[in-house]
């Protein structure tokens, strides 16, 4: 019922945009704004709990990540990828991209907002939109590729 409704929707966005955002598209979208309101209420909830606002941000962002790569392994990407060598690798995959791409976004503060003195919110913005598209790519390109088998049977090795 909730797959068939979910789906319903992606097809009259999907008709509405005229083909230009594709199941894939929308459904990143979709969870990326979902995985926003998991790390808001999770910092929210914490912070209600009387943890430190550093202690409940980690806690948000951890489970932001867990939220975002189980989604984007599920419904997103649609992830082929079997085997706990697979799973491992892939996971590893998403959380460093994930990393490089908060890097940047705390790069892109400092460098624009603090020592070249534009608008934090203009900066903010521009960098979230770039921060999005990147862990999009990255995730289409790199975290979320099938394997090949002759790379997993290595790897295995190694677990």
């Amino acid at each position: 019922m909730v797959v068939k409704l979910y789906n319903g929707i992606i097809n009259y966005i999907e008709k509405l945009t005229g083909g230009v955002l594709n199941h894939q598209n929308i459904s990143y979208i979709i969870f990326g704004v979902l995985t926003t309101a998991v790390d808001w209420i999770a910092f929210k909830s914490f912070r209600y709990m009387g943890f430190g606002k550093t202690y409940a941000t980690v806690i948000s962002q951890v489970s932001a990540v867990l939220f975002a790569y189980i989604t984007n392994r599920i419904i997103v990407f649609k992830s082929g990828n079997k085997g706990i060598a697979a799973v491992i690798i892939e996971f590893f995959n998403f959380v460093v991209a994930r990393l490089f791409t908060s890097l940047i976004n705390i790069v892109g503060m400092y460098i624009f907002s603090e020592r070249l003195t534009f608008n934090e919110n203009i900066v903010k913005g521009v960098l979230s939109i770039a921060v999005i598209l990147l862990n999009y790519l990255l995730s289409k390109i790199f975290v979320f590729k099938k394997r090949r088998e002759s790379d997993i049977d290595e790897t295995e090795n190694l677990v």
